[in-house]
């Protein structure tokens, strides 16, 4: 997603995953069960989220970024794509073999954000 920024919580400090630690701290738990409604079982004095189709099988993490939302439903659908032995949709595609073609799909994500 460059040259936008990005980061994930880490669910076990609640600091930024990849970037520079802080004193601001995000409650991944408290996130996942407000935001997205999924369920969670309390184990002590911390809790395990519910994924609600994997339920404890899944790992989720909250990802943060400045970038263009169609942007990143692009990346994801690459990724998808990637690991399911599916062929690109042609703009990532092109995407991988053009950089000027790159540039033109972040101002076109820029436009449209």
């Amino acid at each position: 997603l460059e040259p936008f920024w990005s980061d994930a919580a880490c669910p076990v400090e609640g600091n930024a995953h990849f970037g520079t630690s802080t004193s601001s701290i995000y409650n991944e738990l408290e996130g996942l069960t407000q935001l997205l409604k999924y369920s969670s079982v309390p184990i002590g004095c911390c809790g395990i989220v519910l994924h609600p189709t994997w339920q404890r099988r899944a790992y989720p993490v909250t990802f943060f970024t400045t970038a263009p939302s169609k942007m990143v439903l692009d990346a994801i659908a690459q990724v998808e794509a990637e690991h399911s032995g599916l062929p690109l949709p042609p703009v990532l595609a092109a995407a991988q073999t053009n950089d000027a073609h790159t540039a033109e799909a972040i101002e076109k994500a820029e436009e449209t954000a």
